[in-house]
């Protein structure tokens, strides 16, 4: 248990504003109730990283929750080292505030024009960023994206399942792609046929979004749906700098069971 009592008299007598010492001992008092939850005796570096991971807040939050524990620790006089804590913390954390909901996909994908409908639904099946799919070529039953981020520059091919078959075929029957190059329309225009259509039918309230959601909100729902993350990177999202989350690997036997995971598509 935290002696926040403690903490709020050694705050106000180094000069902390109310404002931020109501902050942290919100913050405090989910840590605490964390804690005797977990049975948890002691602040340690490995309980603040099982405490962040729990909770269901974007990385970009992770920070203002450390440094709240950051200051207990300091004024409390308990040395804990936080050095690094943050990437630490936030590889465990599934950015589930900056994520769509399955239906709020659906509608997305389902209410756009070609070519965009294809776009967004390749980006979201195969969790890749927008300058990918819009690189992205077909060859034969595989379509194939570059891996953009990466130096040297490499490419990575999936088994294309027959509902975007049947969506490419129509997209090509349209003219609205080509097929050599798949598309011939700028990532702005993309983003700002994004914007209209999620503004539209998911966001009355203005919130800014942007495609690459797409990308993030697979990640979360196939995480949701039971694959574990690590399984998630290795086979969909390719990221080249696989931290300590991800130990395990899959086989490349296991491509189709992850892909066909949550299909909006159907």
């Amino acid at each position: 248990m935290l002696n926040i009592e403690e903490f709020i008299r050694r705050a106000r007598a180094v000069g902390l504003s109310e404002s931020t010492i109501r902050y942290n001992v919100s913050v405090l008092n989910r840590f605490s109730k964390f804690m005797e939850e977990k049975h948890i005796d002691s602040i340690t570096r490995s309980s603040i990283i099982d405490f962040i991971s729990s909770l269901n807040t974007s990385k970009s939050s992770i920070p203002t929750y450390l440094d709240a524990i950051r200051r207990y620790c300091e004024l409390m006089d308990i040395d804990v080292d936080l050095r690094g804590i943050i990437k630490r913390a936030q590889a465990y954390v599934v950015r589930r505030t900056d994520s769509l909901t399955v239906d709020e996909v659906k509608s997305i994908i389902n209410e756009s024009t070609y070519p965009y409908k294809l776009i967004y639904a390749l980006m979201y099946v195969y969790a890749r960023r927008l300058g990918e799919v819009l690189g992205a070529t077909v060859n034969g039953d595989l379509i194939v994206f570059p891996i953009l981020k990466q130096k040297p520059r490499s490419t990575v091919s999936y088994p294309l399942t027959p509902e975007l078959t049947r969506m490419i075929n129509e997209c090509i029957a349209l003219g609205k792609c080509g097929k050599d190059k798949l598309f011939n329309v700028t990532a702005r225009a993309v983003e700002l046929h994004f914007k209209r259509v999620s503004l539209k039918l998911i966001n009355p309230n203005g919130r800014r979004l942007k495609p690459h959601i797409l990308r993030s909100s697979r990640v979360t729902h196939l995480v949701e749906s039971g694959i574990p993350l690590d399984e998630v990177v290795k086979v969909l999202t390719k990221h080249r700098n696989i931290n300590i989350a991800y130990q395990y690997y899959l086989s490349e036997s296991n491509v189709n069971d992850v892909i066909n995971k949550v299909n909006v598509l159907s």
